[in-house]
């Protein structure tokens, strides 16, 4: 990380000041905002056109493929062995700054998508927390849960912590392979398993997957 530091320095930052890391193919939709265009074309192998012409078999898929692949073994590498990392998920309560442990099982992997919530990440190295923002948020409810993390970790941060946000429809694949039974979006506010599934039977529901 002398990059990051020698940036803080160079530019009279803050010493505390956190440079995060992104490896590529993980940039999420706040990132990519800063940067006109940069979902650039990859890849068309159909028609005659120009574009088609000049971006068709001369692309090689499997490496582009294979970056991401390596962006997803990245993205949480501080972690370790994936199979002692413990997750927690928190709901965000409506005063913005009160996170409840989600504890129905039945409610693992389903995201309201009027709400917010917090994915806790913990190995014996490293600590991920990913603040998930389901409806559009305003800066100020956005410091708020920031605040809300803060008491997961007494008010303590360190170099062993990672935080980050993620908007509703921008999960990468690093983050979504914690989820092995699938990452569903329901298009709904926050109800408890018992009506939704009442719902379910009675009228159906829109989600996402």
């Amino acid at each position: 990380m002398k990059i990051a530091k020698d940036f803080v320095r160079n530019n009279n930052k803050p010493a505390g000041t956190s440079v995060s890391r992104i490896p590529q193919g993980t940039e999420d939709s706040t990132f990519k905002s800063f940067f006109d265009g940069f979902y650039a074309h990859i890849k068309e192998d159909f028609g005659t056109g120009s574009l088609a012409a000049s971006t068709g078999a001369d692309q090689d898929m499997s490496g582009v493929a294979a970056n991401m692949a390596k962006a997803k073994e990245l993205m949480f590498d501080k972690l370790g062995p994936l199979d002692q990392v413990t997750k927690t998920v928190y709901f965000v309560e409506e005063d913005w700054h009160t996170l409840t442990p989600i504890t129905d099982d039945r409610e693992q992997g389903k995201f309201f998508a009027e709400s917010c919530y917090v994915i806790h990440l913990k190995s014996n190295t490293h600590q991920y927390f990913i603040n998930w923002l389901g409806p559009r948020t305003l800066s100020e409810n956005v410091a708020k849960m920031a605040t809300a993390m803060d008491g997961l970790t007494d008010g303590v941060l360190t170099n062993s912590m990672t935080r980050m946000r993620v908007k509703k429809g921008h999960e990468d694949e690093a983050m979504l392979s914690f989820f092995p039974d699938g990452f569903t979006i329901l298009d709904e506010a926050r109800v408890s398993m018992d009506q939704w599934y009442a719902k379910v039977n009675d009228t159906g529901v829109m989600f996402r997957i």
